[in-house]
């Protein structure tokens, strides 16, 4: 029924619900209602997590890169045997959306082709020591590491992604328009 109407109108709905928990013992610990686990639970599909079927790591990372690169407005990239060793070694506590979020660190930290994972969330093979500079156990007396590359790459994919304008990258990043244009001067006069 339309809300102020008077006339009921019939509808087929199919409802498809999502959930990490096992509703079963929230029901038990009255956390979730059993009337409405029975309206919903008609077939239930139990997928496991990603970190549970490495198997299908390359082929989500692939689709999900793709995804990206389009979204960003890049050129395709792809990931490296290195980068994908460090993928499939990840432990993976956020499933597909971590895995996601990775590749896009990866396409705005990394500038080449190929992608290695090689400075970004403390992804690693085996017993190496994690490279993750936003980690606070990040050496970084080591080298390797400069702030103004790292802000200057962040400002460049903010500009890209709005096509250029000051005030959209500006409001992407969370900063002011002069924090933007201080960048470019900047970049323009090292340039020169």
């Amino acid at each position: 029924r339309r809300l102020g109407g008077n006339r009921e109108i019939e509808i087929d709905v199919r409802i498809i619900a999502a959930t990490n928990r096992e509703l079963r013992s929230a029901i038990e610990a009255g956390e979730f209602r059993a009337d409405l686990l029975h309206r919903l639970d008609l077939y239930s599909l139990n997928i496991p997590p990603l970190r549970e079927r490495p198997a299908d790591i390359p082929a989500f990372a692939k689709v999900l890169l793709e995804r990206l690169c389009h979204q960003h407005r890049l050129p395709p990239r792809e990931i490296t045997a290195d980068g994908r060793a460090r993928v499939l070694a990840h432990p993976g506590p956020g499933n597909v959306r971590e895995l996601a979020h990775e590749l896009e660190r990866g396409l705005v930290f990394e500038d080449a082709a190929a992608l290695d994972f090689q400075h970004l969330s403390g992804l690693h093979v085996g017993d190496e020591a994690p490279t993750d500079w936003l980690n606070p156990g990040y050496d970084f007396s080591a080298g390797g590491f400069i702030m103004e590359d790292a802000i200057n790459r962040l400002v460049g994919v903010a500009l890209k992604q709005s096509a250029g304008n000051v005030s959209a990258a500006a409001r992407a990043l969370g900063v002011t328009r002069d924090f933007i244009r201080y960048r470019l001067h900047g970049d323009r006069k090292a340039a020169s």
